[in-house]
């Protein structure tokens, strides 16, 4: 079994470009005597380039292949239906899963985010044309969460690798195909190597997340550039945050024996301030593993500083404040003090966290479907016909908390067909915090005899600090077309 962590993209690699271009920098594992596998990881994507030097020979595409292996939940242990392999089906990234040793389920999508690009060209670590294939597939495709409390960011996973000139096939570890007792792990990172863009970060409290504290306007909301690696428009915070401490003060109050801090909490509505109490677990890293330990404050309201030099999953983290138990919607503060084991105060820089918390997410209705100002409803027939295909939607999206994200109206039907029909996204400056109740006619023709299911959906600008909206809503109804 081989280690490897990943090395932070501080931008987007663009899959299918020469990996001079995007790659500098990212882990290495090896998988002699074929090649080697690079990895880099940002909050929304694993990258991974499959660099194999040793088929110098432009087969096409059937006869050279690729497998890459993930043990979901990582037991070690083959779970039908859950574990899986991403390969190639023809320049088509695909995934199947496995049913039990040597065998497994025919080809399933993966997301629509995830990209495969297969090259033949040379690398920085071979200077001849060879395969190479790149791509990136979601963390949530993958199961990875860099907010989870309960699982480090490690994957589990195996490789395979063939050739049909020469005649290769490897496969890391040997046994993949049958025990995943051996597999290889890709320890991901859970945020920037140089943690904020400079001079972005707070000057105690850094930020939440990957969200810079200077990204965060007076009234709590969070708003970064379009390409950032979180991009956010007039965010509200929601769910459970992680508060990250600014790693120079931190290591400069570890200097003046600072070992214990206090979390201030002010409720702007309420007017009331007070100690702020949570309990978590951060992993640290011992050089082989992640070990899990958990902090929670003493009968003083305090917590322990841990040394800022040791590596944790989520390093430098003062607090994971889950906003979800009890605190009401509307503008928090945070303020932070740090003590020496005696109990007097270590001076630090003055600093007040202002975050707005949302944590409801959007209201959705589907109100109205009808045909000729009829209405139709929940499983009801309803026949159309190429002279007057018009139907007619009325639905409400709203977040009066937070402000909506986007709403959109979809058709599906079939085995996996859909249809747009209308998609509005918020756009700069606020508010877009009003109800939205739209009319939608429709002159789409829906292409078959089928039962549809019209799909409403909206999502709000509530930020964990890691992904760009946690709360989301759909509601359906579905309604057999007769075409005619």
């Amino acid at each position: 079994m081989t280690l490897v962590r990943s090395s932070w993209a501080d931008e987007p690699v663009v899959v299918g470009k020469s990996l001079e271009l995007y790659w500098e920098g990212a882990a290495e594992l090896p998988v002699d005597p074929a090649g080697r596998v690079l990895v880099k990881n940002d909050a929304r994507f694993l990258y991974l380039a499959i660099d194999i030097g040793a088929d110098w020979s432009d087969d096409p595409a059937h006869l050279d292949w690729f497998w890459f292996v993930v043990d979901d939940g990582g037991d070690r242990a083959i779970t039908p239906n859950r574990d899986r392999l991403y390969w190639d089906a023809g320049d088509l990234l695909v995934k199947s899963y496995y049913l039990r040793p040597h065998q497994w389920t025919t080809l399933r999508e993966v997301s629509p985010e995830c990209e495969l690009a297969r090259r033949f060209e040379e690398s920085p670590a071979f200077p001849y044309p060879h395969r190479i294939w790149t791509m990136r597939l979601t963390l949530s495709e993958l199961g990875i969460d860099l907010s989870s409390r309960s699982v480090p960011p490690v994957l589990n996973v195996g490789f395979g690798v063939g050739s049909g000139a020469p005649a290769i096939e490897e496969w890391f570890p040997q046994n993949v195909q049958t025990d995943f007792s051996d597999l290889h792990q890709i320890v991901l990172r859970t945020r920037p190597t140089t943690t904020y863009p400079p001079g972005t970060e707070g000057a105690v409290l850094a930020g939440v997340g990957l969200i810079p504290a200077t990204a965060i306007d007076g009234g709590g909301r969070a708003t970064t550039d379009s390409r950032y690696a979180l991009a956010v428009s007039d965010s509200a915070f929601g769910g459970a945050l992680n508060i990250i401490g600014n790693r120079a003060t931190l290591q400069y109050l570890w200097a003046q024996n600072a070992r214990r801090y206090r979390m201030i909490h002010h409720d702007r509505a309420a007017n009331t301030r007070g100690p702020l109490r949570q309990a978590w677990v951060n992993y640290r890293w011992d050089g082989a593993t992640y070990q899990p330990e958990s902090f929670g404050p003493a009968s003083d309201d305090t917590y322990p500083m841990t040394d800022p030099s040791l590596d944790y999953s989520i390093d430098d983290l003062l607090i994971r404040w889950n906003t979800n138990q009890g605190y009401r919607a509307g503008v928090h503060q945070l303020e932070v003090e740090f003590l020496r084991p005696d109990g007097s105060v270590v001076a630090a820089p003055a600093q007040t966290l202002t975050l707005r918390l949302a944590n409801a997410g959007p209201v959705v209705e589907l109100r109205r479907i009808s045909r000729n100002g009829n209405p139709v409803r929940a499983c009801q027939f309803v026949e159309i016909n190429t002279a007057d295909p018009s139907l007619e939607f009325e639905f409400l999206a709203a977040d009066a908390e937070a402000g909506l994200a986007e709403c959109g109206l979809r058709a599906r039907w079939g085995e996996n067909e859909s249809h747009e029909l209308v998609r509005r996204s918020y756009t700069p400056p606020p508010p877009w915090d009003e109800a939205h109740v739209i009319h939608a006619p429709t002159d789409w023709l829906p292409p078959v005899t089928c039962a549809y299911a019209f799909e409403v959906s909206a999502s709000s600008r509530i930020t964990d600090g890691y992904a760009p909206s946690i709360r989301g809503r759909t509601v359906s109804r579905f309604v057999t077309v007769v075409r005619s």
